[in-house]
């Protein structure tokens, strides 16, 4: 089966690939939601809550480039997020240096933490299986539907990009030098035409097939001792460093 860039390494062999992805799924978004009601400042805990992410990335035998990868892309964005309290502590000027510092490390500290179970939910899951699973635990159908075809559209855009991109590079002497960011920025918005359009077409094509919002049932996994016994164990851990 062929993978894309959220589930590239679903095909690994592992002690969590085999899992039933439904628990997978509730003790991930568990972990994540759990982490990040963590009161403002508070650092202590996550040394838990990393201890148990990396030790489920060791298990997983997911490549550490690929978490890296994933860690570099949302860097930015929780820098960005990480350096508001610092800003609100100077404006408001309440609370101190040290609480602005420790309020910042746990922004940064839940962000990170989040990506890494998402990074591991999607590395051990087949993405039609995780849709799946939520189907399996009674999420209203239509966020399904939505996210299939959110991810479907992405692959899309990324083809009428490389479309697009080639057929400026065949008209083009060279790499660009001037006026870049206007080049980039129309070409940006025609791919996006495009895929829409070609969105559009594709769609008519399922409907004409009759598709009805229905998506095709996959092989489910059976739910066994291993996977009872990791939903317990896992909620226990979590709710422990969240409450204890």
């Amino acid at each position: 089966m062929k993978h894309g860039f959220l589930d590239s390494h679903a095909h690994l062999d592992s002690p969590l690939h085999r899992l039933d992805p439904r628990v997978k799924l509730v003790v991930a978004l568990m972990g994540i939601a759990l982490a990040s009601s963590e009161t403002a400042g508070a650092t202590a805990p996550f040394a838990g809550y990393y201890a148990i992410g990396l030790t489920l990335a060791l298990v997983s035998r997911v490549p550490l480039r690929h978490f890296l990868s994933r860690f570099a892309v949302a860097t930015p964005f929780i820098l960005t997020a990480a350096s508001l309290p610092l800003v609100a502590v100077w404006l408001e000027e309440r609370g101190g240096l040290d609480f602005a510092l420790a309020w910042s490390a746990s922004v940064a500290l839940k962000a990170y933490f989040g990506i890494l179970m998402l990074t591991l939910l999607t590395a051990t899951s087949d993405f039609a299986d995780l849709l799946d699973a939520m189907r399996r635990l009674h999420v209203p159908e239509i966020i399904g539907i939505l996210a299939t075809l959110m991810y479907r559209h992405m692959f899309t855009l990324a083809d009428e990009w490389a479309r697009m991109s080639q057929a400026r590079d065949c008209r083009s002497a060279g790499k660009l030098t001037q006026g870049r960011v206007g080049i980039y920025g129309k070409q940006l918005g025609q791919a996006f035409v495009r895929s829409w359009e070609r969105s559009d077409r594709v769609y008519a094509a399922m409907a004409l097939r009759g598709f009805t919002g229905a998506l095709p049932a996959r092989e489910r996994t059976a739910f066994g001792p291993l996977e009872w016994t990791l939903l317990v164990l896992g909620s226990v851990a979590f709710l422990a460093l969240r409450f204890g």
